[in-house]
C-alpha cells in the first residue's frame, strides 16, 4: 500500500448510488476502479479493490458538516442526545484569545478529515461561564469526547497535528470495542432516570462522567424547575470529589442565594459538605495521626470530623463528633453538638442519623 500511495491520485469524483458511494480515482500511470465506500464503515474505513486484491486506507472524505456553538439552551440536544449515536467532540475555547481561535481552526480541520465520524461543537467559555464551571474547565484549549452520554476522553492544551491524529485514533480505538447503543440507551431518559445515573456515577467515584450527567440535567429546559438545584448539588459533590473545594463553595453559595427553601437531603448534604470543606485539601491520614497524638485537642478532632464528612465518611464523622460531646458537651458553646445536628439533617432519616441521635441524647441528658 505504501507503493500505491506514492502514485496516488490527482483527482477523484464522487457520485451517490443507493446506500453506498461509488468513487472513481484517476492516478498516475494506473487506474483504480470499483472503489466502494460503504456507509456502515461510518466514512472512516475505505476499501479499495483492484485485481482481486484488497487495500485499506485511513484516508477520509473531508466532512462539510456545520460546527455549532453550544450553550445552556442546546447542550442537552447537541451534546447528550446526539452522543447516543455519534461521538461528540466539545472544543472549549475563548473567543477573545487569538491562540485559542487558531487551535479551533487546526482542531476542526483535523477532525473533519475523519468525515462524519464525529459531531463537532464549540463552547465559548467566556460567554458560558456557568456551563464551563459545570464541566470543570480549568484551562483552554480543552477538548472533551462524549459518547452515549458519557465522557470518552479529553485533553487540555494545544496539541500538534501529529498528536491530534494520535488522539483521534485513540478515541476511535476505544469506541470501536464498545457495543452499539441499546434501545434503552437511545430512548429519552426521564429526570429520575438521569439523576439516578448521576448518583450511581458519584458512588463509583467517576466524577467526570457524573459531572457530565448532572450538567445535562441542568441544561434540560423541560426539567429546569424541579432539577436546577439538585443538578447543581450533584456538580458540587463532583467538585468536592476532585478536591476542587473553592469552586464547590462558589457554586454552593449560588444555590443558597437562589433556592428559597431547601428540604431535599441531597441538596442539604452537598451544601453542608461545601461549607465544611477546608480552603485547601488535607491528608486524612495526617489529620488522624494528629488527633491520636493529641486526643484532648477538641478543635483538631472537630476539624477531622468535618473533613471525614466532606469526603463521604459519614459514620466516622459522627463518631468523632460524639467523642467530643461525650468528653465535654459544652465545649466551644456546643460546637460538636451543632455540627452533629447539621449532619443529621443533611443525611436525613437513615440508620446513621437514628443511631447518632440516640447516642447524642444519652450524652446530653
Amino acid at each position: 500500500w505504501d507503493q500505491k500511495k506514492k502514485m496516488f491520485l490527482s483527482r477523484f469524483c464522487v457520485r451517490q448510488r443507493s446506500n453506498n458511494v461509488l468513487l472513481n480515482f484517476s492516478v498516475t500511470g494506473r487506474y483504480l476502479s470499483s472503489v466502494l465506500l460503504n456507509k456502515s464503515f461510518n466514512t472512516r474505513t475505505i476499501k479499495f479493490y483492484q485485481n482481486s486484491n484488497v487495500f485499506y486506507s485511513n484516508r477520509n472524505i473531508m466532512s462539510t458538516q456545520q460546527v455549532k456553538e453550544i450553550d445552556q439552551t442546546n447542550f442537552q440536544h447537541e451534546v447528550v442526545s446526539k452522543s447516543m449515536q455519534t461521538p461528540v467532540l466539545i472544543n472549549c475555547h475563548a473567543g477573545s484569545v487569538k491562540a485559542s481561535q487558531d487551535f479551533v481552526v487546526l482542531f476542526e480541520t483535523e477532525a473533519k478529515a475523519y468525515g462524519n465520524t464525529f459531531e463537532l461543537v464549540r463552547l465559548d467559555v467566556e460567554k458560558n461561564q456557568e456551563l464551563a464551571q459545570a464541566l470543570q474547565i480549568q484551562q483552554i484549549p480543552a477538548v472533551f469526547a462524549v459518547f452515549r452520554g458519557r465522557a470518552a476522553g479529553n485533553f487540555v492544551g494545544a496539541l500538534s497535528p501529529e498528536n491530534l491524529k494520535k488522539w483521534f485514533e485513540q478515541i476511535l480505538t476505544k469506541l470501536n470495542i464498545q457495543q452499539p447503543p441499546t434501545q434503552a440507551e437511545n430512548k429519552a431518559l426521564t429526570f429520575e432516570e438521569a439523576f439516578k445515573n448521576g448518583e450511581k456515577l458519584l458512588k463509583e467515584k467517576d466524577f467526570t462522567n457524573a459531572s457530565l450527567c448532572f450538567s445535562s440535567i441542568l441544561e434540560n429546559n423541560e426539567w429546569k424547575e424541579k432539577s436546577e438545584f439538585k443538578a447543581k448539588a450533584g456538580i458540587i459533590l463532583c467538585l468536592i470529589g476532585k478536591y476542587e473545594y473553592n469552586e464547590a463553595k462558589v457554586l454552593a453559595q449560588n444555590v443558597k442565594e437562589n433556592c428559597k427553601t431547601i428540604t431535599d437531603v441531597f441538596i442539604k448534604s452537598a451544601l453542608l459538605k461545601a461549607e465544611y470543606a477546608p480552603e485547601t485539601p488535607q491528608d486524612l491520614e495526617v489529620l488522624k495521626k494528629s488527633v491520636e497524638e493529641h486526643p484532648e485537642n477538641h478543635e483538631l478532632r472537630l476539624s477531622y470530623a468535618k473533613h471525614l464528612f466532606v469526603l463521604g465518611q459519614d459514620q466516622a464523622a459522627v463518631s468523632e463528633g460524639l467523642n467530643i460531646v461525650k468528653v465535654d458537651k459544652a465545649w466551644n458553646e456546643g460546637a460538636a453538638k451543632t455540627m452533629l445536628i447539621k449532619i443529621f439533617e443533611a443525611l436525613g432519616d437513615c440508620e446513621i442519623t437514628k443511631t447518632g441521635r440516640r447516642k447524642l441524647s444519652n450524652y446530653l441528658f
